[in-house]
């Protein structure tokens, strides 16, 4: 949480749109691009692990900034709004429904390499 994600912000702007799951949504003239850091701290790290959440399935490539990205607490407060489900549907046990903290504890590194981008 820091300053505001310029880039992100054509994404913030329509997530009261796609509050929940199956909703869509076009932003037109978006260029992924604006995401990313500026091309000077682009350098990243790069390692095969799993999904954060159950099943936590293996086969996902994560990329690490070296410099980390910032986005302002409105943003991140944006994206808490997101639900897992469809508007009106009944919840599973123990489920709120809210996207978020979908993290887990960091996993033994096992036989997984990680690469760097940079020297």
């Amino acid at each position: 949480i820091g300053k505001e994600h310029v880039g992100l912000k054509a994404v913030t702007e329509i997530l009261q749109d796609i509050q929940y799951k199956g909703k869509s949504k076009t932003i037109p003239c978006f260029n992924p691009n604006t995401l990313l850091p500026d091309p000077l701290l682009r350098d990243y790290w790069v390692y095969e692990g799993s999904l954060t959440i159950l099943p936590c399935s293996e086969g996902v490539t994560w990329i690490l900034f070296r410099y980390p990205l910032t986005i302002s607490q409105l943003q991140i407060e944006e994206f808490r709004r997101l639900r897992t489900h469809v508007k009106g549907a009944e919840l599973v046990e123990g489920c709120d429904g809210i996207l978020g903290d979908n993290f887990r504890p960091t996993q033994p590194l096992s036989d997984r390499v990680i690469r760097a981008a940079f020297q």
